[in-house]
């Protein structure tokens, strides 16, 4: 399969920001959930250093090893679809996230809906990004963790915008603010620096409307040109 390139260059660099973070949790949460192979945990280990380090061919070896032993390895499937991920095989990768999904120990399942939300990202389809992280907006509201919720937000709108959905973006821009003020023992420069991220976002969100908008201003005097440039040809051949 061919390898494929996200059209926006942010939506690429905020997955590869966001595949790091997934790698350090991953190894924190194995040193708390019990494994199913030892074996199967120790070439998930290498698998994602040989990841990190742009080797994702010879890390999909090491997970495809470690699934022999452990079918159900949480980890391997989803280091799997990171590593298919930044190959550009999505459909290969989301098959991988699927069933790190069904097969999350109950405080890792956050941790692999955004990795499959990030999977959508990289191919600019917010709509169905937005269906995984609102899942964890969704259970973090329920613990009432206002602030974690507020991030998810905030990443989703991130995806949204980059995506080109400037609308959608706003919107849970908006909502991540909103959310994280209503954490009432909140310190005051916890406070202002959701203040400040809600007036950067809304300066950006400003920012690419105006480029929007200009470019749907450009398409009429286009349009415009041509057909003036048309009309000058023809006549001049009635001429002729």
């Amino acid at each position: 399969m061919a390898r494929m390139k996200p059209p926006y260059r942010g939506v690429s660099i905020l997955l590869a920001t966001f595949v790091v973070g997934v790698t350090c949790v991953g190894q924190a949460a194995r040193a708390q959930t019990a494994a199913p192979s030892d074996d199967a945990q120790v070439l998930v280990k290498q698998g994602q250093k040989l990841n990190s380090e742009g080797k994702q061919d010879e890390a999909l070896k090491l997970y495809k090893r470690a699934l022999e032993t452990s079918p159900n390895s949480y980890e391997a499937h989803l280091e799997s679809g990171v590593a298919l991920d930044l190959k550009g095989d999505y459909a290969a990768a989301r098959e991988h996230l699927k069933k790190a999904i069904e097969v999350a120990p109950p405080d890792q399942k956050n941790r692999a809906l955004r990795v499959m939300a990030f999977s959508y990202a990289f191919e600019n389809n917010s709509a169905e990004a937005e269906k995984y992280e609102k899942q964890v907006f969704d259970a973090l509201m329920a613990k009432s963790d206002f602030e974690a919720a507020a991030g998810v937000a905030n990443e989703l709108a991130r995806i949204k915008l980059e995506s080109g959905d400037i609308d959608g973006a706003a919107n849970w821009y908006r909502t991540g603010y909103e959310t994280a003020v209503r954490k009432t023992d909140m310190k005051d420069a916890d406070k202002n620096l959701w203040a400040f991220r809600w007036a950067h976002a809304q300066a950006r969100i400003a920012a690419r409307r105006e480029q929007r908008d200009a470019r749907r201003n450009r398409l009429p005097q286009r349009k415009r040109h041509s057909t003036k440039r048309t009309i000058r040809t023809r006549h001049s051949s009635s001429r002729i």
